[in-house]
C-alpha cells in the first residue's frame, strides 16, 4: 500500500484512506503487458487494489490501474483513480464504500502544496524515477530474492559464498553483514585511467585493489 506514518499530517482523510485501504502499488508482469496503460516488466504501477485481489487481470476494467510517468506523477494517478475508477468499482465492499462516502467533503486538505509530500513518501517506499526504461521502478525488484535472502539460502545448501574474496571454507568465520558489504567489492588491478581520480596515484600499474562492483563501469 501507499500509506506512510505521516499521511495524516499532510494529507485529507479522503487521501489518506485512498493511501492505506483502496490503493496498492505493483510492478508490472509479464501478464500485465496486454493490460491497460502499455507498461514494461518491472514499471511500477498504483491500482485498486480490490480488482487486483478479486478479479483475473483479463476482467478488470479499464481504469483500475495508472502507470506514472514519474515520481511527481505519483499524486495524479491517485487522484485519476479516484475520480474515474474508486467510485464504480463492484469488488469495493459496502462497508469500505460507505466509509469513504463519508469522507468526501470532509477532512480539509491542509494548506500548502503537498506534492513534495507525495514524492518523498514514494521515496521512502524504495521508488525511484527509473533510468533504464519508462514510469518509476523499485531500487530492488520486490519479485526477486533480497540480497540476505540470498546469503541464507547460501548458507543452508552450503554453497559458494558468491563472492571471490571469502571462500567457502571461511563462510563460518564471516557474518552475514559483513559478506554482503564484502558482496560489494571485487579484485581489481591500478590502471593507467586510475591517476586521474585515484588518491593513490603513485601506485605502480597492476597493483591489487578493490573495487566497488556497481562503480566499476566507471573506472
Amino acid at each position: 500500500r501507499l500509506t506512510r506514518g505521516d499521511d495524516a499530517h499532510w494529507l485529507s482523510e479522503s487521501d489518506c484512506f485512498i493511501r492505506r485501504e483502496l490503493a496498492e502499488v505493483f510492478t508490472a508482469q509479464d501478464a500485465d503487458l496486454e493490460m491497460f496503460g502499455d507498461p514494461e516488466v518491472g514499471q511500477v504501477g498504483i491500482r485498486c487494489f480490490f480488482c487486483a485481489e478479486k478479479k483475473a487481470p483479463e476482467d478488470r476494467t479499464r481504469g483500475h490501474v495508472y502507470y506514472p510517468s514519474s515520481l511527481g506523477q505519483v499524486q495524479q494517478a491517485v487522484a485519476d483513480l479516484q475520480r474515474r475508477h474508486l467510485g464504480i468499482c463492484s469488488e469495493i465492499p459496502e462497508n469500505v464504500r460507505e466509509s469513504f462516502r463519508t469522507m468526501k467533503g470532509y477532512g480539509a486538505k491542509p494548506k500548502g502544496d503537498t506534492t513534495q509530500y507525495w514524492i518523498d513518501a514514494a521515496k521512502e517506499l524504495g521508488l525511484h524515477d527509473s533510468h533504464e526504461g519508462q514510469g518509476i521502478s523499485f531500487f530492488r525488484n520486490p519479485t526477486e530474492r533480497s540480497p540476505s535472502e540470498q546469503i541464507d539460502i547460501d548458507k543452508s545448501n552450503e554453497g559458494p559464498t558468491g563472492s571471490v574474496l571469502v571462500p567457502t571454507e571461511d563462510r563460518n568465520r564471516c557474518t552475514d553483514q559483513m559478506l554482503l558489504l564484502i558482496k560489494q567489492f571485487e579484485p581489481c588491478q591500478f590502471r593507467t585511467s586510475d591517476r586521474k581520480s585515484s588518491r593513490s596515484r603513485d601506485r605502480a600499474l597492476g597493483f591489487h585493489g578493490l573495487v566497488c562492483v556497481h562503480c566499476r563501469q566507471k573506472r
